[in-house]
């Protein structure tokens, strides 16, 4: 579900991308670092979801598409303000407006 679901969206929305700056971002978790064995398959697919996000913003350098992967290592919302769903959801935007030359594969969020 993680890089399958993950890819049918950017094969899906990549043609309408090409020509102009775009960006698609993508949310993985924690366990793709610290894998757990209560959640072995979830760690599995969290962990190949980001090594799919880190594949694709290679092959998408210098396309003016911009793909990243934010991985989240806690509760959103938990009451952290680093985790509060307003400051996330500020991250995604400045990762869409930032410049090509600050683009990387991932942002993460400790």
């Amino acid at each position: 579900m993680n890089v399958l679901g993950a890819r049918v969206a950017a094969e899906a929305v990549l043609p309408e991308l090409r020509d102009g700056r775009g960006s698609l971002l993508f949310t993985g978790g924690g366990y793709a670092l610290h894998p757990s064995k209560d959640y072995a398959s979830l760690s599995v697919g969290k962990a190949a979801l980001r090594a799919y996000v880190h594949v694709l913003h290679d092959q998408l350098a210098g396309t003016g598409v911009h793909a990243t992967s934010v991985t989240i290592t806690d509760e959103i919302g938990g009451g952290e303000a680093r985790f509060d769903p307003a400051v996330l959801a500020q991250a995604y935007l400045d990762l869409h407006h930032q410049p090509e030359t600050e683009w990387h594969h991932e942002l993460m969020r400790y």
